[in-house]
């Protein structure tokens, strides 16, 4: 299946190729083609080279992973975005069309930029089963959920802990989403056993909250030197032998006394210090170290979904006592790991910042901290590095070649978004031909990239136009065109 995207002067298309010998329901190419399904991405079909050519209109939307790399999902973008997602379903349902045909990779879910309601692309022929899909699909939102926000963090885990159960269905997903709260608490728990998490408790103001979080399972394989088998099974024969020959001197008779009415304490003795001493000898050989053979063991660990934190407890608590203290107490069922007492904390750090200013976006705040708190914790240093010669503190502009017109931008942080959508981009721009998301800049090691989001008038470099989401490298001294608002990229 290849995807590309291609624009006109009024439109923009995702395109998907598929073989013409792909089974397909001509019912359904047919329905979509003259009726728009709410939720449905807009679709027409083209012939080439023995192929079919998917054209879905996508103007006005981004795709989740982009609208989900800035701001995290809240609780109530969680949850409408999941209703919407069902409604979907149901209204492909309803017009019977095959499930399984619907695509719910995050790839291919375009949201409006205004509404943030999801729309769904219907490939018919595509036969991947909708259950495994909605299950990958909750997995991936289990990394992009506000881990501040204690209510999305409880509601994604109980929609993804639903799916992993056999036999579920969609609406099953619907009640889950419709619990009371009273409920929630009650049952939260019980799904740690179904998919081997953790659960941890901040202890906040003397109350116990319990906030699950679900851990990826990784399996490590290692090799280890082992005794085989037979040294445990000569181990054992040994001591039955011992045994054997303590008891063969009492009914033999050595042991007593020549008219075998008296028991002889020294031959006794002399009995079982021999018998220890072959005992020693025999066990010190099957034990040797020559006799271990080497095996492959599988490790099974819980690492994090969301970041990695170094393991530096000795800095943290040099710098904020109060954790070393105690102050909030984090326990787990089994045993908490430094970076999991790390990234707790940070999350504790989050929700008192959210409470103490509800007007804050508690979030971006914290997010920024722990970028700033993992550079400068344990900085690594590269030897014979070519941008060794760039300043820390280098910041990244578009500078304006029409100050008069339109001022230069500057890049605080990556990535770094540019539209005309004030609430949802780092940096607004006023412009007509500008788009709601029209850019986004990132920063690769010592490398810097500009993908075009899907905009309407494109993103140039150097005078070539990038195709929707091409993400092109930039150099200090490239021209760089947001429709016709032209700027040179520096590092100043």
């Amino acid at each position: 299946m290849e995807v590309e995207f291609r624009k006109d002067l009024k439109h923009n298309y995702m395109i998907i190729a598929v073989e013409e010998d792909m089974q397909t329901e001509e019912y359904s190419i047919r329905l979509l083609q003259q009726q728009v399904l709410a939720g449905l991405l807009p679709i027409r079909l083209s012939y080439l080279d023995h192929q079919s050519l998917h054209y879905y209109e996508i103007t006005g939307k981004q795709s989740l992973p982009n609208m989900l790399e800035r701001f995290p999902l809240s609780y109530d973008k969680l949850k409408s975005f999941m209703e919407h997602l069902l409604a979907i379903l149901e209204l492909a349902y309803e017009h019977l069309l095959a499930e399984d045909d619907l695509i719910l990779s995050p790839e291919y879910i375009f949201l409006d930029v205004v509404t943030n309601a999801p729309n769904l692309c219907y490939l018919s022929g595509y036969h991947i089963n909708s259950k495994e899909q909605m299950n990958h699909l909750l997995e991936y939102l289990l990394n992009k959920v506000d881990y501040s926000d204690r209510e999305a963090v409880l509601l994604v885990y109980r929609l993804y802990a639903v799916s992993r159960e056999e036999g579920f269905t969609f609406t099953h997903l619907q009640e889950a989403m419709h619990k009371k709260q009273g409920e929630e608490k009650q049952e939260k728990t019980s799904y740690l056993s179904d998919i081997h998490s953790k659960e941890f408790t901040v202890e906040k103001n003397s109350t116990m909250e319990q906030i699950p979080v679900v851990l990826e399972e990784q399996l490590e394989e290692r090799e280890v030197r082992i005794y085989p088998f037979t040294t445990y099974l000569l181990t054992g024969i040994c001591a039955i032998a011992g045994i054997l020959l303590l008891i063969l001197g009492f009914t033999t008779g050595i042991l007593y006394d020549p008219y075998g009415d008296q028991l002889k304490y020294s031959k006794l003795v002399g009995l079982v210090l021999v018998v220890l001493c072959v005992e020693a000898y025999l066990l010190r050989k099957i034990w040797s170290k020559d006799n271990q053979v080497d095996k492959i063991v599988t490790k099974r660990e819980y690492i994090d979904p969301r970041q990695e934190y170094p393991e530096e407890e000795k800095m943290l608590q040099t710098e904020d006592p109060s954790f070393a203290k105690g102050k909030n107490t984090i326990s787990d069922s089994s045993v908490l790991t430094k970076r999991e007492q790390i990234l707790w904390q940070s999350l504790e750090q989050g929700e008192r910042r959210s409470v103490d200013d509800e007007s804050a976006e508690p979030l971006v705040t914290s997010r920024k901290e722990l970028m700033s708190y993992e550079e400068d914790a344990n900085p690594t240093c590269i030897l014979n590095n070519p941008e060794a010669s760039i300043n820390k503190n280098t910041q990244a502009i578009l500078k304006s070649l029409e100050e008069e017109s339109y001022s230069s931008i500057s890049i605080k942080e990556f990535p770094f978004f540019i539209g005309k959508l004030r609430k949802n981009v780092d940096y607004y721009i006023d412009k007509s031909v500008v788009s709601r998301y029209h850019a986004k800049l990132t920063k690769e090691n010592e490398s810097f990239y500009i993908t075009d989001l899907n905009s309407t008038n494109g993103t140039y470099v150097n005078e070539t136009i990038l195709r929707t989401y091409e993400k092109q490298e930039i150099k200090p001294g490239d021209k760089i065109a947001l429709a016709n608002l032209r700027f040179e990229f520096a590092l100043i």
